[in-house]
């Protein structure tokens, strides 16, 4: 086996030696697709340094999308990939896709080899995106955060434990001391938690450290969702491709309730949409609580396969729901009759958490400024129409919010920098407003629209303004 001398241009340090890969002879278990590329990660899961949750959602998938999204230093991360052994191609199997939805059904998007990501990395690594990485790097080096053991990941352990502290005192005093008319606050510093901890644990990037990460990670259990099941609807289903009809789940999955993209059939009820939809967004709380259950028993999230279950995988999942509805339902209970439990103590908590999450998560991709449906490749896309980079993608179907806003940053966890957070997933949400004057420059030099709000209350009434639109057969926007 040969060796090389190795220059990491991301960080401009020489280290010893690279390996040229060799083709895997041992026992595969573990192996991902990654520009085209067959790669054995099978004695990498305990050193990859995001930890093994998040390499296990490459497992079995083609990972390109989450190769080029996730490492801002792209030269560094290439030469730890050109180590790895390769598979032939020629030898690769897929599994047969599962799909969650008779109704809509598509082919698994990170199961089998994706057009978008697989014959054409430079959709992915495109002159935009470099350009976004190299000032984002630029930030980071003025920072002094550079170099082989430096992240831009972690750095919130305070205001993490400031929240926890207020939540335990919240819970403490409903729960225990009987002063229901705090429930209601509850509620909110549940979703807060899930927000401002588990969203950038489920990212990598709360902290450095992998089992911290974890920790973090399991937040999103005791809350009432699954970080499991997290992981796979919104690092898999959702990031990859916002707003497209045949990836996005978070654009498909609510149909018939609702239509949430142009390019699905209309029904008689979506014309009241924009009402009811309030009253749905309660409920997610609940739902997410219920139907991680049955997508853990059936093995798939809609059009996603869940990765092949862990020990720990196992024991987390069952954990964390005897956690949450000990915590929500069960003490409770015991403490206080049962129409007092459920009408004061579970329905507020789960109503007022469940509809803030979801306000949050759904305004940034649904209002007149963001796009949907853009065309991925030349196959898809009507003649002479340009097809944007996988960057441009992210940032013309999401939207920021209240930018100027210390407070919606800290109770937001960093979502009104939607577009940020989209291009740079695995950064710490901390870093999003000076990712944000970064972005918003390069936008405006390539005249790219950098969709931005000044209010909270300003995106929320285009969201119901757009829901309402898409409920009469009306809001796609045409692509510039």
């Amino acid at each position: 086996m040969s060796v090389q001398p190795i220059l990491d241009d991301a960080v401009g340090k020489k280290h010893a030696t690279a390996v040229v890969p060799a083709v895997s002879t041992t026992k595969v278990e573990h192996k991902t697709i990654i520009d085209g590329k067959c790669y054995d990660l099978t004695d990498f899961m305990d050193t990859h340094p995001g930890g093994a949750d998040l390499l296990m959602l490459a497992v079995d998938r083609d990972s390109s999308v989450l190769f080029h999204s996730y490492h801002r230093r792209l030269g560094y991360a290439k030469q730890v990939l050109a180590k790895l052994p390769i598979i032939p191609m020629s030898e690769v199997a897929y599994p047969t896709p599962v799909f969650g939805r008779k109704d809509l059904i598509r082919p698994d998007s990170c199961v089998l080899p994706s057009p978008y990501t697989s014959t054409d990395p430079a959709h992915l690594e495109s002159p935009l995106y470099t350009e976004l990485r190299a000032g984002v790097n630029a930030y980071f080096k003025s920072q002094g955060i550079e170099g082989r053991d430096a992240s831009s990941r972690g750095g919130m352990y305070v205001k993490s434990l400031v929240l926890l502290a207020l939540t335990v005192t919240a819970y403490y005093l409903t729960v225990f001391r009987g002063l229901w008319l705090f429930t209601p606050f509850v509620g909110l510093l549940f979703a807060i938690n899930g927000l401002a901890i588990q969203h950038d644990a489920s990212h990598g990037a709360f902290s450095a450290n992998r089992y911290i990460n974890i920790a973090a990670g399991f937040m999103d259990d005791l809350i009432g969702g699954s970080g499991l099941m997290w992981r796979h609807q919104h690092v898999l289903a959702h990031h990859a491709y916002p707003n497209d009809m045949e990836w996005d789940s978070d654009t498909f999955n609510n149909y018939p309730f609702l239509r949430l993209n142009p390019a699905l059939p209309i029904r008689w009820w979506h014309k009241f949409q924009h009402i009811y939809i309030l009253a749905l967004y309660s409920l997610i709380g609940i739902d997410y609580s219920v139907n991680d259950i049955v997508n853990y028993v059936r093995g798939y999230y809609v059009h996603i396969t869940l990765h092949k279950l862990r020990l720990q995988d196992h024991l987390l999942f069952i954990g964390g729901k005897l956690a949450h509805f000990a915590i929500v339902l069960f003490i409770p209970l015991y403490l206080y009759p049962w129409k007092y439990a459920i009408f004061a103590i579970y329905l507020p908590l789960e109503l007022i958490g469940g509809f803030y999450l979801a306000a949050l998560f759904a305004v940034s991709h649904n209002t007149d400024d963001c796009e949907y449906n853009l065309p991925k490749d030349a196959a898809s896309a009507p003649a002479g129409t340009r097809i944007p980079c996988w960057a441009e993608m992210q940032i013309r179907t999401s939207c920021n919010w209240s930018c100027h806003s210390t407070l919606w940053m800290w109770a937001s966890g960093g979502l009104n920098y939607q577009i940020e957070h989209h291009l740079f997933p695995g950064v710490a949400h901390k870093h999003y407003p000076a990712l944000h004057k970064v972005v918003k420059a390069v936008c405006a030099k390539h005249k790219i629209p950098y969709n931005n709000y000044t209010t909270f209350t300003g995106i929320f009434l285009a969201h119901l303004s757009k829901i309402k639109k898409l409920g009469q057969g009306e809001g796609l926007k045409k692509q510039a």
